[in-house]
């Protein structure tokens, strides 16, 4: 009988709910969406463009909208321009810092064009890279099964009396798995390199801050799997400390906790952006890379 009464009043708590929400055109009309990151210690500034769709939309949805004369231009003062080039074999957007060189403390713009969509702006400050004594020591190895696993005991001393925001990364590539004319099997590199973020297991975010823990020593440790693939004992395996802007730190934290979305009854979370009459991030960070070799 219980059951029966439950059935007969989850309408009810269920259309209690219920709201009508008027949802503005911005969130309606298709916007230019970019994604660009910039950092001193790399060579090029790479940016991606495309444009938004309604949630619920299906891919019909999108017939007769494409990005036509696009313009994607940096300036580091708001007032002369640079455009940047396109890279049709990784479609994205580059420019050389030999054009434009990015440098610690600066502030840099910019914005971006298409026939049909409203231009989009944003500007980020690039954060100075602090001497933080990062060390890196290895910590443990156990084996589960067929897999092994090591972790090692990331390590640096925050900068006081400012908020700094800090990121793990690795450096990799998109490998495939392909077989030579001797029948041997071998990882190949099929495209460009990039940045993965590497998560403390401790405090498993993507981003930290220093926040209430200002001027302290901060610890985190990672392990990495070696399942006969990507990882072996003895790899060279490059890591990056980034100090990152307060951007891309909120960016990353409100991605993070929108994967925490699973429930039915859970609100979702918006994604930070910070590109105006657009979506997407604009932001810049620093690296200083560490070397390490697997189970060494």
């Amino acid at each position: 009988m219980k059951r029966l009464y439950w059935i007969f009043l989850l309408p009810f708590i269920l259309s209690s709910c219920i709201q009508e929400v008027n949802i503005g055109e911005e969130f309606t009309s298709p916007k230019l969406v970019l994604y660009g990151r910039i950092c001193p210690q790399l060579d090029t500034t790479f940016v991606k463009l495309s444009f938004s769709c309604q949630l619920l939309a299906n891919s019909s949805d999108a017939n007769g909208i494409s990005i036509k004369n696009e313009k994607i231009e940096m300036s580091r003062d708001n007032r002369n321009w640079l455009r940047l080039d396109y890279d049709e074999e990784t479609f994205r957007y580059f420019i050389a810092h030999d054009a434009m060189p990015i440098r610690e403390g600066q502030t840099y713009y910019i914005r971006a064009s298409a026939d049909g969509f409203e231009t989009v702006y944003a500007e980020c400050t690039v954060p100075y890279k602090r001497d933080v004594g990062l060390s890196v020591r290895f910590d443990t190895a156990y084996i589960d099964y067929d897999w092994k696993t090591y972790t090692y005991e990331f390590s640096f001393q925050d900068f006081p009396n400012e908020d700094n925001y800090y990121a793990l990364l690795q450096r990799k590539g998109e490998y495939t798995y392909d077989y030579n004319e001797d029948g041997e099997g071998y990882w190949d590199t099929i495209f460009h390199e990039h940045f993965d973020f590497l998560y403390n297991y401790v405090d498993p975010e993507p981003v930290y801050s220093d926040k209430e823990r200002d001027g302290s020593r901060i610890k985190m440790k990672v392990d990495f799997i070696a399942e006969g693939g990507y990882y072996y004992e003895g790899k060279e395996v490059k890591v990056y400390l980034a100090q990152i802007d307060e951007h891309e730190y909120k960016y990353e934290y409100s991605r993070s906790n929108q994967n925490e979305y699973i429930g039915f009854f859970m609100e979702p979370s918006s994604v930070y952006n910070n590109i105006k009459n657009g979506f997407g991030l604009f932001s810049a960070f620093t690296l200083e890379e560490r070397v390490i070799y697997l189970g060494e």
